[in-house]
């Protein structure tokens, strides 16, 4: 049976499928056996957990989406909750959000598995005070609330923790160049497979 994923989130997402298509020859379905795994993309540029015009909460709720179909799900937001525009956010807060997102993905739409990306620092060029900070007390809080959870993976992206920002970083601060995409490529390509190779669905 052909694992069907799709990859929803924020601009992230939408930037993969473009580097994806534009680099088909490797990247094409991420680079996955489309006998075995087909990846769809869903990405919102400024997209955020939080209620709100670019909420996921409300796409996911449209027509647009159909997540019913979809065996595996790879999440990857939360960036934009914590930027400028909403310093307000709490942390905290913002994991539960996105791990209690994750379950309703499994209980009210019968996705067999959740994987949540971590959420990635910004360069220093464009990065609201006390951000990064706020990132990581997200991911341990997601890390631990998903710890014992079987439909949910939280996902660690590699080869982030050890670049410097300047070889992965865009010029806008927040988004990857062209390295640091295809090393996020390669990590969610990683996410998707182990999935299915160990039928966490």
């Amino acid at each position: 049976m052909v694992l069907k994923v799709l990859v929803f989130g924020h601009s992230y997402v939408r930037r993969l499928e473009n580097f994806c298509a534009e680099n088909y020859l490797q990247w094409l379905n991420v680079g996955l056996d489309g006998t075995e795994i087909q990846v769809d993309f869903h990405g919102i540029g400024g997209g955020t957990v939080c209620n709100g015009a670019k909420s996921i909460k409300n796409h996911s709720q449209t027509s647009i989406l159909n997540f019913n179909y979809y065996d595996c799900v790879f999440l990857q937001i939360g960036g934009n909750d914590l930027s400028s525009k909403n310093k307000s956010t709490d942390p905290c807060k913002l994991a539960k959000d996105i791990f209690h997102f994750s379950n309703n993905l499994f209980y009210s739409f019968n996705v067999k598995h959740i994987i949540i990306g971590q959420l990635l620092s910004r360069s220093k060029l464009n990065c609201p005070t006390g951000y990064n900070n706020k990132i990581h007390v997200v991911n341990n809080k997601i890390r631990a609330l998903t710890s014992d959870v079987k439909h949910i993976t939280f996902w660690t992206h590699c080869g982030f923790g050890q670049n410097p920002e300047s070889l992965i970083c865009d010029k806008d601060g927040v988004h990857l160049n062209g390295s640091g995409m295809s090393k996020y490529a390669n990590s969610v390509h990683s996410a998707i497979a182990i999935t299915h190779r160990r039928g966490f669905y």
